[in-house]
């Protein structure tokens, strides 16, 4: 999904990157969602994100499932 979702458009923020993150586009196996690798015997969810602006130092990170939830913002 993530892919699919950077081919179509270019990350233009930390909002638009935190609101990607925390899509449920595609469910079941949107980013936020258990996904099943047919190669791995286990599956993965997300349990958090993480994002930065290297530019500017600013960094959000949140824990938990992030769909609809604010992150907390630091400033690096």
């Amino acid at each position: 999904m993530a892919r699919a979702d950077l081919a179509r458009a270019q990350v233009l923020d930390l909002d638009d990157a935190w609101l990607r993150l925390g899509s449920v586009d595609g469910w079941p196996r949107s980013n936020l969602h258990e996904h099943v690798d047919p190669e791995s015997p286990h599956g993965a969810a997300t349990c958090g994100a993480i994002a930065m602006n290297v530019d500017t130092g600013e960094l959000w990170a949140q824990q938990g499932f992030i769909h609809n939830v604010a992150a907390e913002r630091w400033k690096l």
